[in-house]
């Protein structure tokens, strides 16, 4: 079976649609299949909506939908030759994205520039770390120090090597839940009492640290995107070197430093040793705990 090429598709119809019958596996229509079986998963992900004919208004549709509705459609011999579907980039930047995730191993994450953590949509690109699933426990674990002792929740937070500021927009929305606060500083509704008898509230406060410029403007950005830029403050340094005068003030630390000792540095797979930052990454020589031993020293001394 002849399979046409994106650019061959795009002659045929404008870019961002696509005949019905050219993403049907098991299209009884006679004549080529126009996606090529490699790019098929890339289409699954990239499907919006889908019409039985150009008078008719979109439908919105996943993929596993548009599959039913054409398998149906089949089964009853219904024409399908006018169905066609509508994606959420055209052909040829779908194709061009998939070679660079199948051959030059691109994270998905820097392809669509986002990652989910938690409940959040982070924005990410080159240059950050992919913020982990494993992480997503440390907030866990602030909110079970909090509940041990609830005055942690009035003190300022730190997030040593915030990175996209993952950690950090996390710890500050649980800082504002337990204090009763929404993003802005107010209290939830069913909380406040009339406005002249409103008693004055401070925000929590959350210090994001990351010596990258790249990382500080996407905490930055994250931070504002997530409706808690009046809790995170985004700082650049080094480690501890920028809250020299919160030394014994913090609530607590919450840090996710490089790690993976350097013998291990070649080794790791495409998506992480290839594309993503190295010194977010590399531990050090020895067992991976360099930036570790850093922040336990400054921290205490």
């Amino acid at each position: 079976m002849h399979l046409a090429s994106s650019r061959q598709l795009q002659g045929l119809l404008p870019s961002w649609v696509v005949s019905a019958a050219a993403l049907t596996t098991r299209s009884t229509l006679k004549g080529a299949r126009l996606i090529p079986p490699s790019l098929m998963y890339a289409f699954c992900f990239s499907m919006q909506a889908f019409r039985e004919h150009q008078q008719q208004q979109w439908l919105p549709c996943t993929w596993q939908q548009l599959d039913t509705e054409v398998r149906t459609a089949q089964r009853r011999s219904r024409d399908l030759s006018q169905w066609q579907v509508r994606l959420r980039a055209p052909v040829q930047q779908l194709e061009q994205l998939w070679k660079l995730r199948l051959q030059d191993r691109v994270p998905f994450q820097y392809l669509i520039h986002t990652a989910h953590w938690r409940d959040l949509i982070l924005s990410v690109g080159p240059g950050i770390l992919v913020p982990r699933p494993e992480t997503e426990l440390m907030i866990d674990l602030a909110a079970t120090a909090i509940a041990a002792n609830s005055d942690l929740a009035a003190a300022p937070w730190a997030d040593l090597g915030t990175g996209s500021g993952a950690i950090a927009v996390g710890l500050a929305k649980l800082l504002l839940q337990q204090s009763g606060l929404n993003a802005v500083g107010k209290q939830h509704a069913g909380d406040n009492g009339p406005p002249h008898r409103q008693p004055q509230v401070t925000l929590p406060k959350v210090l994001a640290v990351d010596l990258s410029p790249t990382a500080v403007a996407y905490a930055a950005a994250n931070a504002e995107r997530c409706g808690v830029r009046n809790t995170v403050e985004v700082l650049q340094g080094s480690w501890f070197e920028p809250l020299q005068q919160q030394k014994g003030f913090l609530g607590g630390i919450l840090s996710n430093p490089p790690y993976i000792p350097r013998v291990q540095m070649e080794g790791l797979q495409a998506e992480v040793g290839r594309h993503e930052p190295w010194n977010a990454l590399d531990g050090g020589p020895q067992a991976g705990l360099d930036s570790l031993q850093v922040n336990k020293l400054s921290a205490c001394c």
